[in-house]
């Protein structure tokens, strides 16, 4: 038996198939007990689940207000950001733009050079940070 239905638009949005994975992501993460970043870096431990988790916040966000363009039938592509800072949320766009560099240097993969040392304890002290390379 066969079931036939008139077309019908389909337009698919990833969000929310992201939010379990992004959790699951932090959990794994939290479950090795990490010791947060030195002055340089994040342990290497953490990296790769916290590399991940911010890059898929981005995407939902994205995801999320482009979604919210198409039912509200707006075609332009404002910032996530500029959003937040029309809608009268200057602090939370702020954060937000922070959040959108490190998306960029992450998925880009820009190349920074630092000068750094290892204190008597053992932890890596950063004394100097040069502009990006590439």
């Amino acid at each position: 038996m066969s079931v036939r239905s008139a077309p019908q638009e389909y337009v698919p949005v990833f969000f929310s198939s992201l939010l379990q994975p992004i959790v699951d992501l932090f959990d794994n993460m939290e479950a090795r007990e990490p010791r947060g970043p030195n002055e340089v870096q994040a342990a290497s431990t953490e990296n790769g689940y916290s590399l991940s988790i911010i890059v898929l916040t981005v995407f939902v966000l994205e995801s999320a207000l482009n979604r919210t363009r198409y039912v509200r039938n707006e075609r332009g592509r404002e910032s996530p950001v500029r959003v937040l800072d029309a809608l009268g949320s200057p602090d939370l766009a702020a954060d937000l733009q922070d959040l959108f560099v490190v998306r960029n240097v992450i998925v880009h993969n820009h190349i920074w050079r630092a000068m750094v040392r290892w204190d008597d304890d053992g932890e890596m002290r950063l004394l100097l940070s040069d502009a990006l390379l590439a």
